[in-house]
């Protein structure tokens, strides 16, 4: 089986190189001439941009924004979840498969998962068996990306809140419970455990 990866982003080449080191033939598969720092997308603003976005905040951060040379905006894009990722030796990761907005820095490793649990998959299967192993790849996978993925909309609003009561509300709910342990199905996610429920 040979395994094309759209996309030469930090997800696109983990997921690569974490399917290679598991024996598979991961190709990775670009549209950029050369892989930069930034990534596609990103447009360099002159600072006046920056400075127009925080009139009247506090005057060290005014001075930060003063001292930086250029600045960089990058759109964001979403989609809904997809029904299928399968469609027989064809299937999607990273990405092609789940992009996602990034309130909870999940892409990468949403992408990483998706190699762990492909190799995995594709470890034991032969040429009459790939497409069922893709089909348990994405049993597996689907569900938790999709719910990563949904989740990170509207985190932008409520991350990024200005000062004021809904900031300080939120705060206090932040306060009164715990949000790594509230994150531990996210953040402390086991694949393998995945794998063996399936």
């Amino acid at each position: 089986m040979r395994i094309a990866i759209v996309g030469g982003g930090i997800g696109g080449l983990a997921a690569a190189l974490f399917l290679r080191q598991a024996g598979l033939d991961a190709t990775v598969y670009e549209q950029a001439a050369e892989l930069r720092e930034g990534g596609a997308g990103v447009v360099v603003s002159p600072n006046s941009d920056m400075v127009r976005e925080f009139v009247g905040w506090d005057g060290r951060l005014q001075q930060l924004i003063a001292a930086a040379t250029d600045t960089k905006r990058w759109a964001l894009y979403d989609r809904s979840p997809l029904e299928r990722w399968t469609s027989g030796r064809i299937s999607l990761l990273g990405d092609a498969a789940h992009a996602m907005l990034p309130f909870f820095g999940q892409g990468a490793s949403q992408s990483i998962e998706d190699a762990a649990v492909l190799a995995a998959c594709r470890r034991n299967a032969g040429p009459d068996s790939a497409a069922q192993a893709l089909l348990r790849y994405e049993a597996v996978r689907r569900p938790r990306a999709s719910q990563v993925q949904l989740m990170s909309r509207g985190r932008e609003a409520r991350n990024h809140l200005p000062d004021g009561p809904e900031q300080q509300q939120r705060g206090s709910q932040l306060a009164r419970g715990d949000p790594l342990r509230d994150s531990a199905w996210l953040y402390g996610h086991d694949p393998d455990s995945a794998l063996a429920a399936q």
